[in-house]
Order: structure tokens, then C-alpha cells, then sequence
């Protein structure tokens, strides 16, 4: 399999979680291989010799991190579990923010700030 389908997977289960609203490139090297199309954001792989996953996230506002973060680990080992039959060596997550959602005219009664 492939570095980036694993990112795939990786990503897919990332995702998918609760809590998690997009992905973010920490630093400008990952910024520029994401602008060209070469890496997927917020997700770095290495399969060889150990299966090594880097995960940048972004949270929603008001969710407890730990608790993301948690749930994102179990996602992310469960899903290259049953795809590749090899569990994770090394997992790291970072949070590299938070989401806040503005809220709309109807919630607030009159026109937004």
C-alpha cells in the first residue's frame, strides 16, 4: 500500500471523528507540499520501516480536546488495523486550533456583528 492512500485512510478517519473540523499544516514546509497538491493537510505518513502517523487538527470550539483527540486515536488505529492487518507504531496528534462558529441572524434576533 501506498503512502498516500494510508494518508487517505488516515485522513478519512480522522474525519470522521467528533469534535474535528478540518486539518491544519503546522509548519511552512508542510504549507508549500500541500499548496502543490503533494501531501494531504495535516496528515504526514511514513510506512517504512515502522508505521509512523503526524495528524495536525482542527477542533471544533467548546468540545473537550482530550476527549478528540481520544476518539481520533481509536479512528485512526482501528481503521489502518483493519485495512492493512499492522497496528499504528507511532501516532502523534497535534491541535493546531480551534473553530468557532458564528452565529446566524436568526439566532441572534437581529443583524449579525
Amino acid at each position: 500500500m501506498t503512502r498516500r492512500a494510508v494518508a487517505d485512510l488516515v485522513r478519512a478517519a480522522a474525519a470522521g471523528s467528533y469534535g474535528v473540523v478540518g486539518f491544519t499544516n503546522p509548519d511552512l514546509p508542510s504549507r508549500l507540499l500541500a499548496l502543490v497538491h503533494y501531501s494531504a493537510p495535516g496528515v504526514a505518513v511514513r510506512i517504512t520501516p515502522t508505521l509512523d502517523v503526524r495528524l495536525s487538527l482542527r477542533v471544533a470550539f467548546g468540545v473537550p480536546i482530550a476527549e478528540v483527540a481520544s476518539n481520533v486515536e481509536s479512528a485512526v488505529r482501528y481503521a489502518l488495523q483493519q485495512a492493512l492487518g499492522r497496528d499504528v507504531d507511532n501516532l502523534v496528534i497535534h491541535v493546531g486550533g480551534l473553530q468557532v462558529r458564528r452565529a446566524t441572524r436568526a439566532e441572534t434576533g437581529g443583524a449579525p456583528e
